[in-house]
């Protein structure tokens, strides 16, 4: 595993560089890519914290339920 800060110069060397060794985009983000080839999965993921990476937390101390 090899941990590189996040540039965004670099990734986007990278991910040209998959795309040149025939490596197909699956599904990109703002915080990580997918890419496949003959069955090989390579994510690129950055430093960068996505909103689906974050547990919300609500505070159920002034919550009131009522039904109809």
């Amino acid at each position: 595993e090899k941990t590189i800060p996040y540039s965004p110069a670099y990734f986007e060397e990278v991910k040209q560089k998959l795309l040149g060794f025939g490596f197909k985009l699956i599904t990109s983000g703002k915080v990580r890519d997918v890419y496949e080839k003959d069955g090989y999965i390579v994510m690129i993921t950055t430093d960068r914290i996505s909103a689906f990476d974050v547990k919300a937390t609500i505070s159920t101390a002034n919550l009131h339920l009522s039904s109809p």
